[in-house]
């Protein structure tokens, strides 16, 4: 089982469910325990930001353009000639670990689609994804080609990676019902947990939230895992905020699943107030979802097969759009900064 992304989905299923509900709504006054079954359940990272489904009205967001002036961060690696790709290859030799130095478990003779291609730090690279678990990693690309054969057409089509790339053109993943069975084998889980960190001039973010997984990992004996859903301007903004949520999750106090959500999180507010978000003409939408990528890798993370379309605005073009760069646009069944349910 992919331990990133299954659990993922599956941390907050069993013993979770019950106790840290009720810390949790005892102490952030939010009352999420009788959300549906195989719920996304999402909130936004900063204090500042209401982020809210399109269909309700009371939207609060702060102009994206105020903070594209933001020098970026700087990089800790190399990411260059950064290229899409889509090709399904079959291992001839077992990887334990990626050059991103995170364990991996991808076994000889597993399917992988190559995904992108690039130069890390001066090293010929892929990111492959493992077509039956989901599994994301960072490989040389000359261990990757030495030996390894193309999966025919037919095999290609019969992995799991394919069948939900085909199963998802034109839907977002929003229950986990579905999807999870491909991500986890786990049809039982309940909920899942996931953060937004949209671009905000406020320093202040939900730091608490965060401490309060923590301890409830701490609780359990293992970290809990979120879906933290990252903006390259939210980074830009607060780099303390950016280095501690890398310190967690390298210290194994939070199981971090990095989820693309654009790198500048454009509002493209029209003048009768609507937001059209990336679905806006004007806007590179392939430029936003790789801008992300090439971040992360250049911070030394790797990024997930999910993204969260800001605003959860989306369209059917977007959605081929991201569905050709190999990925899965994740909605959520409620925000909790709404109390919904």
């Amino acid at each position: 089982m992919n331990k990133k992304v299954s659990g993922f989905v599956s941390s907050f299923a069993g013993s979770f469910a019950g106790s840290f509900a009720a810390s949790f709504a005892a102490s952030f006054a939010l009352r999420f325990c009788s959300f549906l079954f195989a719920s996304l359940i999402a909130f936004c990272g900063l204090s500042s930001c209401r982020h809210s489904h399109p269909s309700i009205s009371s939207h609060i967001y702060e102009d994206s353009a105020a903070f594209d002036s933001l020098p970026p961060l700087a990089p800790i690696h190399r990411v260059e000639n950064y290229t899409v790709m889509l090709w399904y290859k079959k291992l001839k030799r077992a990887f334990s670990q990626d050059l991103l130095g995170q364990p991996v478990t991808l076994k000889q003779g597993d399917g992988v689609r190559i995904i992108r291609k690039l130069s890390y730090n001066g090293e010929p690279a892929y990111v492959v994804i493992q077509a039956n678990t989901f599994l994301t990693a960072l490989l040389k690309a000359s261990e990757v080609d030495v030996g390894s054969e193309d999966l025919s057409p037919q095999e290609a089509a019969l992995t799991q990676l394919s069948v939900m790339l085909e199963r998802h053109k034109q839907k977002a993943v929003t229950s986990l019902d579905g999807i999870v069975q491909a991500l986890s084998g786990n049809a039982k889980v309940r909920f899942a947990v996931t953060a937004d960190m949209c671009q905000s001039s406020k320093t202040t973010w939900d730091r608490a939230v965060f401490e309060a997984l923590i301890q409830e990992g701490e609780k359990l004996g293992h970290p809990l895992t979120v879906g933290v859903a990252m903006t390259g301007l939210w980074a830009a903004g607060h780099k303390e905020g950016w280095q501690q949520l890398m310190d967690w999750n390298a210290k194994r106090k939070l199981d971090i699943v990095w989820v693309n959500h654009s790198y500048h999180h454009q509002l493209s507010k029209q003048p009768n107030g609507e937001y059209l978000f990336l679905t806006a003409p004007n806007i590179n939408f392939r430029d936003e979802v790789l801008g992300l990528e090439k971040f992360l890798l250049s911070q030394g993370q790797m990024f997930s097969v999910l993204f969260r379309f800001p605003g959860l605005v989306h369209n059917a073009a977007r959605l081929n759009e991201l569905n050709g760069l190999s990925l899965f646009a994740l909605d959520a069944d409620a925000w909790l900064a709404l109390d919904q349910k």
